[in-house]
């Protein structure tokens, strides 16, 4: 199940979808040229489960560094 990610990011709907349209065409071109740099691209995409986790660790001061280990202190 997809969930919508709610947030203004200032564009219209029709931008949006513009905007939407070109990251997947795009990627269907990086996909096409290089496979391994599509999938270390798509593997770093952030998914909604990942968001709201982020969001949860910010809620509680708790910040993920670079190797993607949670600085307690």
């Amino acid at each position: 199940m997809i969930k919508k990610i709610e947030f203004d990011n200032g564009l219209t709907a029709e931008q949006q979808a513009e905007v939407d349209a070109k990251y997947e065409e795009a990627m269907q071109i990086v996909k096409e040229k290089d496979i391994k740099l599509y999938q270390k691209m798509m593997s770093e995409v952030i998914t909604y489960e990942k968001f709201m986790k982020i969001k949860e660790l910010d809620d509680k001061d708790i910040k993920v560094n670079q190797y993607n280990q949670m600085n307690l202190f």
